[in-house]
């Protein structure tokens, strides 16, 4: 028994050796004090170059802030700060992700895994070493879901639809938008004494299918529902051309 209890013991001193050692490690480490700049990759930029309805609300929407995640491979720590500020970290090798956060208000209930009110943008995991001379770091952030536009005046309710599961789309201005996060059926009702259009029911989809409507993150859709002089759903697609662009 005082033979296990020695080893436990040892092993306990062990932990707390190693521990010191590593936070002894990150003290010594040389630290630098960096910034960060936002900016929208091209070929994944909802942005405006003329002016547009819809870009200008996906602009005024899209958010100002990320939450970055650095975390240092040399000594597995984790650091994290909001684009807008300042961080004091060790030097060394990093990666580094950013996504923006969505607040209560800007989600609808159970549906909110499949859409918000408000853009998402975001950058994936790369690689990064931080230097003493590294002051500002760049974000080349890309819109993380694709924008859906309906017009009022064609329809009284424009929502997503999923068995038992309804997402009224928000209103803004002339338009009900929301911004998909995954495949979505969005449902179009018209007005009770519009004659000419009937109810209709969109399918996007984020993988590429020919039988739905391939919906690809940084793009825009205007929906319609089906004329009653056509035979099938219809809907115009209005995809911009992916321009690099400020937030």
């Amino acid at each position: 028994m005082k033979h296990l209890s020695f080893i436990a013991i040892c092993m306990l001193l062990t932990i707390a050796c190693s521990k010191d050692k590593k936070e002894d490690i990150i003290l010594q480490q040389t630290m630098v004090t960096v910034s960060f700049e936002h900016r929208i990759v091209e070929g994944n930029s909802m942005l405006r170059s003329t002016s547009n309805d819809f870009l200008d609300i996906i602009a005024e929407q899209t958010p100002k802030v990320v939450t970055i995640t650095l975390e240092n491979t040399d000594l597995q720590k984790t650091y994290k700060c909001q684009s807008n500020e300042q961080i004091t970290i060790p030097v060394g090798n990093y990666t580094i992700s950013a996504a923006s956060q969505h607040s209560s208000s800007e989600t609808i209930g159970n549906v909110g895994k499949y859409f918000h009110t408000k853009p998402s943008i975001g950058l994936s995991k790369s690689s990064i070493q931080i230097t003493t001379s590294t002051n500002k770091i760049p974000l080349n952030l890309s819109y993380t879901c694709y924008a859906i536009f309906a017009l009022i005046d064609e329809c009284k309710s424009c929502h997503m639809y999923l068995y038992s599961e309804y997402g009224d789309f928000p209103k803004k201005g002339k338009y009900y938008i929301a911004y998909g996060k995954s495949d979505l059926n969005v449902q179009l009702i018209p007005y009770d004494n519009s004659s000419e259009f009937t109810s209709a029911i969109i399918r996007f989809v984020t993988s590429y299918d020919v039988t739905n409507t391939f919906a690809e993150f940084g793009k825009y859709y205007i929906i319609h529902p089906t004329r009653v002089d056509t035979a099938t759903s219809s809907f115009d697609i209005t995809m911009p051309e992916m321009q690099e662009g400020v937030i």
